[in-house]
């Protein structure tokens, strides 16, 4: 059965946010193409970075350069999370400006059955 997730995001800086949560115990956390959306309400353009963390350790898969003020992006890939350490964060370059650019991330979450 997958079970539909998701979050509110509001981007501080320089520091990775989490977007996806880690999967539970036996489950697998899978986000769909365009499942993540950014919007840059700040006043100038900031670069998205998108990694997988998996026990502390990020690994930078995508980066949305120069997203300009008032515009939006989304993560044109799939991920598939499947250790209970592994979450997916993101982060801009630098501080914003005036208004912390901002976000929504959805992911369903599957059972893994052990037989």
């Amino acid at each position: 059965m997958l079970l539909p997730q998701g979050k509110r995001l509001t981007f501080t800086g320089g520091t990775a946010i989490t977007v996806v949560d880690a999967p539970g115990a036996g489950q697998q956390a899978i986000v769909p193409k365009n499942g993540v959306s950014v919007y840059n309400a700040d006043s100038v353009a900031h670069d998205f970075t998108f990694q997988v963390n998996k026990g502390g350790t990020p690994s930078i898969f995508w980066k949305e350069a120069a997203v300009a003020a008032g515009t939006h992006a989304v993560l044109p890939k799939v991920v598939h999370l499947v250790a209970e350490d592994e979450t997916l964060e993101a982060k801009i370059e630098g501080a914003h400006t005036l208004t912390a650019p901002a976000g929504d991330s959805a992911w369903l979450v599957r059972g893994v059955e052990v037989t």
